[in-house]
């Protein structure tokens, strides 16, 4: 039978601050576009940098964690926006640019990239086209970001190489000067490249959608790049019957790959560096895989997620540092880096997300129509729920207290709902 699993999450210190009823909320609240998005802490732990919306337009601001003071507002000419922002080193940030184009129209990229250090110094526009050495109408993406203190990065760039194909090429750039070096070209056009763990350039998944009498058949290539700077061909659909894609690289050095037949799911498995041979870790035999769930560091894959009528998770055992198996993986979870959904549609309940400004008066109306026998909720909110079990369909209420996520040392001042011990 399926159970019914009533959520009580926090919503901020604010809203929780006092019992009494809440005022109107204005309906513009529900409507307008966010002020704060994307928010990402410097790899020392001294900045925050976040991107907020300025009438418009997308800036980007930098704050100290200590104070929580602005240090500086970086904001684009022409009514530029900022969009993805990456720490490159302790102090320094590199981003690139959108514009806009009325609120609700899909913004479009500008291909440009800009770096700045934290405080708002060597600010400089990376504007790689000016280099004599940089192909006409070169497009550059993020490839690996170490965060190192000289601040360089990997990219990818990308130009056309013929009327129906596009060269790739990984280069180092230099975020602080704008200088950039070539350290490995694809073997042909129209490919992706991955890194090995060394952050060498090492494999190239190369596709093509046309046959020899240029009908619609889309295959692809996989090749690997010797320490010699040679490439050699490791797998052609066209000749295996299967593609065979590689995702990329773990700390330890696995090889993450994907191989699919065009008849049953695709499988997800490594490949052995030194034979090419794709061993499968995970195939469901009706889903495609739906998303991966990852260490912090995004270079291990745990968790294979399908969604065949409902989610699933399935983890993944191999290598020396696996996560939990599959039998023992819910009891522990610090290891997930997804939201907690995942072990509830695991344990064959339905979540009923609830707003925690609701009431006793509420709860009951909520319970009594989703039947719901159990209640997760923060330790401030226990007293509202905790007289409804019995009287109503609830059976347990589960009360977390934030404090016992507070793991480290901290000189910041915390709210009191999270400050107090459970």
């Amino acid at each position: 039978m399926l159970r019914t699993l009533l959520a009580l999450t926090i919503a901020g210190a604010s809203q929780i601050a006092s019992a009494a009823e809440p005022a109107d909320i204005p309906i513009q609240d529900f409507v307008r576009h966010p002020t704060y998005s994307s928010v990402r802490i410097s790899p020392n732990g001294e900045y925050l940098a976040m991107t907020v919306d300025k009438e418009g337009q997308d800036v980007l601001v930098v704050m100290r964690t200590n104070d929580l003071k602005i240090v500086k507002v970086n904001s684009l000419p022409d009514e530029k926006s900022v969009s993805q922002f990456h720490w490159v080193s302790p102090t320094r940030l590199m981003f690139n640019s959108i514009r806009k184009f009325g609120r609700f129209a899909q913004p479009f990229g500008t291909g440009e990239w800009y770096s700045v250090n934290a405080d708002g110094s060597m600010p400089r526009v990376l504007n790689f086209a000016k280099r004599d050495a940089t192909p006409t109408q070169a497009r550059f993406s993020l490839l690996d970001n170490p965060q190192n203190e000289d601040g360089k990065v990997l990219m990818t760039m990308s130009y056309p190489r013929s009327s129906e194909g596009v060269n790739t090429e990984v280069v180092e750039v230099d975020t602080t000067s704008g200088r950039w070096n070539s350290i490995g070209r694809a073997p042909r056009e129209n490919c992706e490249i991955a890194l090995d763990k060394d952050k060498t350039v090492r494999y190239a998944v190369c596709y093509d959608d046309e046959d020899a009498q240029g009908n619609y058949d889309q295959s692809n290539e996989l090749y690997r790049r010797g320490d010699d700077g040679k490439w050699t061909l490791i797998n052609s659909s066209k000749s295996s019957g299967k593609m065979l894609s590689v995702m990329g690289t773990s700390g330890d050095g696995r090889i993450y790959a994907t191989q699919s037949d065009g008849k049953a799911p695709e499988a997800f498995g490594i490949i052995d560096s030194a034979t090419g041979e794709f061993k499968s870790l995970f195939q469901d035999p009706v889903s495609e895989p739906s998303t991966y769930i990852t260490s912090a560091d995004r270079e291990t894959v745990l968790a294979v997620v399908t969604a065949a009528g409902k989610p699933r998770i399935t983890v993944i055992a191999d290598g020396p540092d696996s996560p939990p198996s599959a039998d023992e993986w819910h009891t522990d979870v610090t290891w997930i880096a997804e939201p907690p959904n995942y072990a509830i549609l695991r344990a064959d309940a339905a979540v009923i997300p609830v707003n925690p400004m609701n009431r006793a008066a509420e709860l009951e109306h909520y319970i009594s129509d989703t039947q719901a026998t159990i209640c997760l909720a923060g330790m401030e909110l226990a007293g509202f729920i905790a007289p409804l079990v019995g009287d109503t369909y609830l059976e347990r209420v589960v009360v977390a207290a934030y404090s016992s996520y507070v793991r480290q040392p901290t000189d910041l001042k915390l709210p009191a709902e999270v400050a107090a011990e459970p």
